[in-house]
């Protein structure tokens, strides 16, 4: 039996991941653009995160992302393809339409 999807913050499970030092949940929806050339820290271990905390593998052009975070907070190898809850999150597998 699947649980209930509720109501919460939308996030887009693209722009999560998983501390690859702590496990800790990551989420970029609110960084600034001009954050994008930093160095991002955990906020729960202070280390620094690497594109591996975001599922990605590889360098430069042949870096691509290979896990998606899932329900439970859980790496997967296929990018969930329905809603699902983590904390206060609503995660969706897609970026919102954005009705003009």
């Amino acid at each position: 039996m699947s649980k209930k999807v509720t109501s919460g913050t939308v996030v887009n499970v693209e722009a999560l991941g998983l501390c690859e030092h702590c496990g800790a949940l990551q989420n970029l929806t609110n960084l600034p653009v001009d954050a994008i050339d930093a160095e991002w820290v955990c906020s729960v271990c202070g280390k620094i995160l690497t594109e591996k905390s975001f599922g990605y593998e590889g360098k430069d052009e042949d870096c691509k992302k290979t896990q998606w975070v899932g329900p439970g907070k859980k790496w997967l190898k296929e990018k969930c393809k329905d809603d699902f809850n983590i904390g206060n999150l609503l995660v969706i597998p897609e970026p919102p339409r954005q009705w003009y």
